[in-house]
């Protein structure tokens, strides 16, 4: 049932991706893929009982620790970047 909450954390994280001020397509576009292999692959592991189903469980983690793992370095880069002075209305 954990695997519907990483769905639903991906597919959140997607959608924040998109409506940034700059938006990150490509990140977006994997994510989008990712929260479609979670959704699938949550019942498979629920109802499956074969040996590959576990290895395909173990992948799809995976993917859920690289994804975690690019977001906190897009985060760190995004803030570490100067902020930009707007110039004022005179």
């Amino acid at each position: 049932m954990a695997l519907f909450m990483d769905a639903a954390f991906v597919g959140a994280t997607t959608a924040a991706l998109f409506a940034t001020a700059v938006p990150r397509r490509r990140l977006g576009a994997i994510g989008i893929c990712l929260t479609v292999v979670f959704l699938i692959n949550a019942p498979l592991q629920i109802f499956g009982t074969a040996d590959w189903t576990d290895a395909v469980g173990t992948v799809v983690f995976i993917g859920l620790l690289a994804w975690i793992f690019v977001l906190s370095i897009v985060l760190v880069v995004s803030l570490r970047r100067p902020a930009v002075a707007v110039p004022s209305a005179v």
